[in-house]
């Protein structure tokens, strides 16, 4: 079979598929923005947050202890951005997109294994990069890692059966496993991840990095993809006929890094630490991380197996319970079951405000769909906005939404006068949210202004300043009736899920107030 042919057969498949996430508008947006000299945290945090699945993902793995060192919590996707660079945020992106398109495609061919090696392979090779003596591109190696067994990826998720045909002539060890694919394909697998890659617009290294390199022919950024890639296919038994051999592929990685043996293997075990810690929150299925021993292995290669598959497990022991399932990652289409109607209407409302955002509508619309959702599609009673005065001494009630709203307009709307019952009015000046989970707790009744607690009878509360560039223009505050129980740490995430969208409209906004008209 000719690769026009097989090429023609996958369009085909991804026509009627509704085209592979990896290759959506979505990452060919923020490929182009991150890779641009003119963009800047705002542009690329907009681009990813039209993608509401992705926004929290994201947001899940720039917490990972892995990526946050120290810098809090990170509840806006531009400030994920800019604490974790435009290089790696578009490196996650386009890996959480990956296993998105592909985690649940045909299980029987280990398409979730593929994905597995796929992302052990970047992050080794990012390593790699960032340890070895020939420093190279490490966010680079990153991407040329992960993508370099696309083509493979895409046969089995498009041509099922022409995959498991291979697969079978690969088991019976009769041929090399780039005859087969020649044979069954009309071309290597390698040469169909190139050519898809070059047609959605991967940099011109992601489909070098797929080759096979002649001597001196790649760069350490390229040539540690397709050597990481064969030493896991070594690690993982699926080289049966020894056609890259364990020992020569070590010797090849020492002469591309600089590295010893020793370093190399050090380097395997980090790697493999790493993606353990972030591998679940990528949706990945964490168990198919530890190796297997394979008869007849080397000494070398058998006691390498072994360190990694008792890292692995450590990992994962260290964890606790493993869930393999990627249902529960927010899934950009509807839920399964009524019981997750809530988080349906929650993604879709998000996906309303980000579209709101995108079209630059009105701050007044975007605050008034926040407010409607936070009290609609939680189980928050009342959420109200609260508009700051210009000279900061007066606040007003000017959005609410839910029960017993005249109890909060009765206490908000007041000036300030310099005494206890200005909490509300130090909270806005700080710019800092303050979460109560439940009046009850000991010490919050005692802490909070007398006339608030006969007010507004509240259970529990959350309240959040809002600025416009430098000023501070007033606040969202959401609460329990008392008697109700109080707010949930899933209820406090969605608070602060859409105020995030609040927050990126008033940055977005302000920015390009300050470039004026030429901006």
């Amino acid at each position: 079979m000719k690769v026009t042919d097989t090429l023609q057969r996958i369009h085909s498949k991804l026509d009627r598929l509704g085209d592979l996430p990896v290759f959506s508008a979505t990452v060919n947006r923020i490929n182009q923005v991150s890779n641009s000299q003119e963009s800047d945290a705002m542009a690329l945090a907009m681009a990813i947050m039209r993608d509401v699945s992705l926004s929290a993902r994201l947001l899940r793995l720039a917490n990972a202890p892995l990526f946050n060192r120290g810098q809090g919590n990170i509840s806006h996707v531009s400030r994920a951005v800019v604490v974790l660079g435009f290089d790696r945020i578009r490196n996650l992106c386009v890996t959480l997109k990956l296993v998105e398109g592909f985690h649940q495609q045909q299980p029987d061919l280990n398409v979730p294994g593929m994905l597995m090696r796929a992302f052990l392979n970047a992050n080794l090779a990012s390593e790699f990069m960032q340890r070895g003596k020939h420093r190279g591109d490490a966010e680079a190696a990153y991407i040329n890692g992960l993508l370099y067994g696309l083509g493979e990826i895409v046969v089995a998720y498009c041509l099922p059966d022409d995959y498991r045909r291979m697969q079978q002539h690969r088991a019976a060890k009769k041929h090399s496993w780039a005859h087969i694919q020649r044979e069954v394909l009309g071309a290597e697998l390698s040469d169909i991840g190139q050519e898809l890659a070059r047609s959605w617009g991967y940099p011109s290294s992601v489909a070098k990095a797929m080759r096979e390199p002649d001597q001196g022919s790649h760069a350490p950024s390229e040539q540690v993809a397709g050597l990481g890639y064969h030493l896991l296919e070594q690690l993982y038994g699926f080289d049966e006929r020894d056609e890259y051999p364990f020992a020569e592929t070590m010797s090849e990685l020492m002469d591309c890094t600089g590295l010893e043996e020793s370093d190399i293997n050090e380097v395997l075990v980090q790697g493999f630490r790493q993606a353990g810690q972030v591998a679940k929150d990528c949706g990945l299925q964490t168990r198919r991380m530890i190796p297997r021993f394979v008869d007849g292995a080397g000494d070398d290669k058998n006691e390498l197996i072994r360190q990694l598959a008792f890292t692995t497990r450590m990992q994962l022991d260290a964890d606790g319970p493993v869930n393999d399932s990627f249902s529960e990652m927010p899934q950009s289409g509807p839920p399964a079951t009524d019981g997750n109607e809530h988080a349906r209407h929650q993604l879709e409302a998000l996906q309303e405000i980000n579209e709101m955002i995108a079209s630059n509508a009105p701050v007044q619309e975007i605050l008034r769909k926040v407010v409607n959702a936070l009290q609609q599609f939680t189980g928050f009673d009342r959420v109200i906005f609260c508009l700051l005065a210009p000279d900061a001494k007066a606040m007003s009630v000017r959005l609410g939404r839910g029960e017993h709203l005249k109890m909060l307009e009765r206490y908000f709307n007041r000036r300030s006068n310099g005494g206890r019952d200005d909490l509300f009015f130090r909270l806005v000046e700080r710019g800092a949210n303050l979460l109560v989970a439940d009046l009850d707790e000991e010490g919050w009744r005692e802490r909070l202004p007398t006339n608030y607690l006969s007010l507004c009878r509240s259970q529990g509360f959350v309240a959040s300043p809002l600025k416009s560039g430098k000023r501070t223009i007033g606040m969202i505050y959401a609460d329990k009736l008392a008697g109700n129980q109080g707010i949930s740490a899933g209820e406090f995430r969605t608070f602060n899920q859409f105020v995030s969208q609040v927050h990126f409209s008033l940055s977005h906004r302000a920015r390009d107030v300050a470039k004026g008209p030429a901006g």
